[in-house]
């Protein structure tokens, strides 16, 4: 009865401490842990449309920085803000979605089979205006004198769009993991 009490304080506790991290992490931007999403990159397209009117745009681009030869495949990236996933990127790519004026929180998580590469991430808080546009570089490190990482940062739009020249658009889906 005493084992059979402490596997169940354990589970508890253990469960507990799982839905503490996912809130943690939807009030970081980032969306629910049970969504993945199907990533395909139109290398043709480079998209920068303007935002609505009354809205902001953010462009979230993804650049990897891999050691040659390492053999790992470019990253797949969701991106959430203000706790919901907005899509997904992979390797040298790009998306885009609009926000209301205000402060955001933009986030991104490594999505993997590996339980320990699907915890690495990042997030920022953009204070966004109306008219706007805003850029937010991930850059991916896969090199082997580094351990594995995730990194956002807002970039200004020359850089922004010199980023997304070089990328291509992420059309992604969402899936049941």
């Amino acid at each position: 009865m005493k084992k059979l009490l402490t596997a169940f304080l354990l589970l508890s506790s253990s469960a507990h401490a799982q839905t503490a991290a996912d809130q943690a992490r939807t009030q970081a931007g980032c969306g629910p842990s049970n969504v993945n999403f199907e990533v395909t990159v139109d290398k043709n397209q480079r998209a920068t449309p303007p935002p609505a009117a009354g809205k902001a745009i953010v462009y979230f681009v993804q650049q990897d920085v891999v050691d040659p030869g390492i053999g790992s495949p470019s990253a797949t990236l969701k991106v959430g803000a203000d706790g919901n996933w907005v899509g997904g990127t992979h390797g040298k790519s790009y998306l885009y979605f609009e926000v209301e004026p205000g402060d955001h929180r933009v986030c991104t998580n490594w999505q993997s089979i590996w339980p320990w590469m699907s915890k690495l991430g990042s997030a920022i808080t953009i204070s966004a205006e109306a008219g706007k546009a805003y850029y937010v570089r991930a850059r991916v490190d896969q090199r082997k004198e580094h351990p594995n990482s995730v990194q956002l940062e807002l970039i200004d739009g020359a850089e922004g769009q010199f980023a997304i020249s070089n990328s291509g658009m992420s059309v992604s889906h969402p899936t049941a993991k």
